[in-house]
């Protein structure tokens, strides 16, 4: 992901933001941020009315305390449990355009790209839109450093950061002293109907390696992609991650041929995790992390 940046930009002067505190961020100016797909977005003043049409943007929304700013959500977002007090508005791709204008917001956070169809529908309406992208755990710190920017909120972000930078180190301390044949092959099925799995440049092949795994589908260049079952006999993984609720691990021991796959065989096959904090792009994501590693290594 590309990093986000920002300048304030005033009437009659300039300010580095490395050298102004958040709280004065909008002070006699304006903020213009460039978001993750490279769009600048100016805003006069921080944002009252928010709409977030992504769970992970939303827990973002609420880690950082600026959850009072949140009016919108989509039905998706089921995290922190107080969030289904919030109006839902739909989704990026099923957007209620009249119950958004209702709601009257002055800033929308979506992840998604350029062609996400909202994010027309949005710029129509005068909405000033924030598009994130994170896929690794450092584009996750990024955007929520950015968006403490944007709703004044460094203090909790510093906190926050503090414990997730912490966590992660925590858990991946004792990997180095662990060489690369003595680390589970893990195979992560994202789908079964079409068979999918993790690629190398997605959160989940990133947070199986970061936890000390080889993710057996490592050589895929690509977040996720469709995959024959012969592969994954072929490449004998010791873990499975059965991340979706299409099949269970009973059900995947009795395909053609997976009986004699390590992870089947030894009974390590994993269809009872948390999916949000494994394929949420969020502040949890160290959770995430640090389960994966109490699984590769039976912690």
């Amino acid at each position: 992901m590309k990093k986000s940046f920002l300048l304030i930009t005033a009437t009659l002067f300039f300010i580095s933001c490395n050298q102004t505190e958040p709280q004065r961020l909008y002070s006699g100016g304006k903020l213009t941020i460039t978001d993750d797909i490279g769009r600048t977005v100016s805003l006069s003043k921080t944002p009252a009315r928010v709409i977030s049409f992504a769970p992970n943007v939303t827990e973002m929304i609420y880690a950082l305390q600026a959850d009072d700013k949140l009016v919108g959500v989509t039905a998706w977002c089921n995290y922190p449990p107080q969030v289904r007090e919030k109006e839902v508005v739909g989704d990026a791709a099923t957007a209620n355009l009249e119950r958004i204008l209702a709601l009257k917001p002055d800033l929308a956070v979506m992840v998604g790209t350029k062609n996400t169809p909202i994010l027309a529908k949005l710029k129509a309406l005068n909405i000033p839109v924030l598009v994130l992208n994170p896929v690794s755990l450092d584009d996750i710190s990024q955007n929520i450093q950015l968006l403490s920017i944007v709703f004044n909120k460094q203090a909790a972000a510093d906190s926050l950061l503090a414990v997730f930078s912490a966590t992660s180190k925590k858990t991946t301390s004792s990997l180095e002293m662990i060489p690369p044949g003595k680390r589970p092959k893990v195979y992560a099925e994202i789908s079964s109907q079409p068979l999918m799995t993790a690629g190398q440049l997605g959160l989940v092949g990133l947070l199986i390696d970061r936890a000390g795994g080889i993710n057996i589908m490592s050589d895929v260049g690509r977040d996720y992609a469709v995959i024959n079952p012969e592969v994954v006999i072929q490449r004998r993984p010791d873990i499975i991650l059965i991340l979706h609720p299409q099949t269970d691990k009973k059900r995947l021991s009795e395909r053609i041929g997976w009986q004699n796959i390590p992870a089947v065989k030894n009974k390590k096959v994993f269809d009872d995790l948390d999916l949000d904090i494994i394929l949420r792009a969020g502040p949890r994501s160290v959770m995430g992390l640090k389960e994966l590693n109490r699984i590769f290594y039976e912690k």
